[in-house]
């Protein structure tokens, strides 16, 4: 790879911005100075600034979606969930998150793995915590269960069979394999009940960080992205 390719990625510039590092000396291969054609080498050590520059294709973080965040790359239409995250902007979230709903979000820069965990056809079970107006009844998880109807872009929808589990008084989770528009809400809406707070806690067996503060996120470690590619 070019050496101006390989420093536009890693760094998260322009190819300009790159060329010029190149150019001023500030980016050395085995601590000599190369032009920006040169061709980085597997065994080759890049540095910018003395610093080690490290290529890596693809990124990949769990982020705690505050409240207030929208999970587009649109600003349009509110404060993007990548805005957080200041290392790089080229990401974008996978799935999306009510802009009033907290929790777990991937955000990467790769969309193939994006796509699959997002396909409906994957079914990947997301578990959401639940604070509701009214507390659960035996015959609310029974119609979780068989599925219920709800309105989506004016038109009824039955949603697949979903887990509702019972923590306490006001309190559950949810577990749903698909992602409609505001479905958890409108899923208690279906019942008579209102969610008062909505977080996602896992995405299949990718749990929530609990040392990650709303807001804070961190890079996925090796298990986790191989879990999440291996997502049949």
């Amino acid at each position: 790879m070019r050496l101006d390719k390989y420093i536009k990625h890693a760094l998260c510039i322009t190819r300009g911005d790159a060329a010029n590092l190149i150019k001023t000396k500030q980016v050395l291969v085995n601590d000599n100075p190369k032009n920006k054609e040169y061709d980085v080498k597997d065994d080759d050590v890049v540095t910018y600034n003395g610093k080690l520059v490290t290529y890596k294709e693809y990124y990949y973080y769990m982020l705690n979606k505050p409240a207030g965040y929208i999970s587009t790359t649109a600003q349009k239409e509110g404060l993007p969930v990548t805005s957080l995250i200041k290392e790089r902007d080229d990401l974008f979230p996978v799935g999306r998150l009510d802009k009033d709903t907290e929790g777990l979000i991937i955000v990467t820069n790769d969309g193939d793995l994006a796509h699959k965990l997002t396909s409906p056809k994957h079914e990947v079970e997301k578990k959401y915590y639940v604070e509701s107006k009214y507390n659960i009844k035996k015959e609310d998880i029974e119609s979780f269960s068989e599925g219920v109807e709800i309105t989506v872009d004016g038109a009824s929808y039955k949603c697949l069979p979903a887990r509702l589990e019972i923590i306490e008084d006001g309190k559950s989770y949810v577990y749903i394999k698909e992602g409609k528009f505001h479905q958890v809400k409108l899923m208690f809406k279906a019942i008579s009940n209102e969610v008062l707070y909505l977080k996602r806690v896992a995405i299949g067996n990718l749990v929530l960080d609990e040392n990650l503060e709303i807001g804070s996120y961190r890079e996925l470690n090796e298990d986790e992205i191989a879990y999440l590619k291996a997502v049949k």
